[in-house]
């Protein structure tokens, strides 16, 4: 079983009662701006209505009675879109693809999510992101609480994801006045 990709026509989400609802079209990076963490939680739901979005979560999203490579694994052979040993495979590609040698991926995919730091945490969820290649990558929160050496390497996050899904589109929902690594956009919308 290989991997299923979904297409993405052009999407429509709701930013709020005073704008316009943002046209989300293909192979496009979108950075919305909301004023505060209420209004961000509030477009992560109106995201994830839409069928073809996948979260990375700014915290959590995973479940602490599995290890990280059922972790990972979970949706997408859950969902069909590849069968156990397929995924058991891709995990170790897409972590080394992430700069994460096979040594390292093997002690990381052990571990329980309880051992994971914040960066261990998005990274998963990332991962896990790959392996269903969703037309519609949305991001949380980007950098919050991460080193300067943790907000690089998500930085490279949307990259990593256009290889797999060349178009695909990358949201990053962000607070006024959070950290910035500096990744380049299409379009940016400040949310009142």
């Amino acid at each position: 079983m290989g991997i299923v990709m979904q297409v993405m026509q052009t999407i429509t989400i709701n930013c709020g009662p005073s704008q316009p609802p943002l046209e989300i079209i293909p192979a496009t990076t979108y950075r919305i701006v909301a004023p505060d963490s209420l209004a961000c939680a509030r477009l992560v739901r109106e995201a994830l209505r839409i069928p073809e979005v996948e979260l990375v979560p700014r915290n959590g999203g995973l479940l602490s009675n599995l290890s990280v490579s059922e972790n990972i694994m979970l949706p997408a052979v859950y969902h069909g879109r590849l069968g156990k040993t397929d995924a058991e495979e891709r995990v170790y590609g897409e972590l080394e693809m992430c700069g994460v040698a096979r040594d390292r991926a093997e002690a990381l995919c052990t571990r329980s999510v309880s051992e994971l730091n914040n960066f261990e945490r998005r990274l998963t969820v990332f991962v896990r992101c790959l392996l269903m290649c969703p037309p519609v990558l949305v991001m949380e929160r980007t950098f919050e609480r991460l080193t300067t050496e943790e907000m690089r390497r998500v930085g490279q996050f949307a990259d990593l994801y256009r290889e797999r899904v060349p178009e695909g589109s990358v949201i990053m929902l962000e607070i006024a006045g959070a950290a910035d690594a500096g990744i380049p956009c299409d379009h940016q919308v400040h949310v009142q």
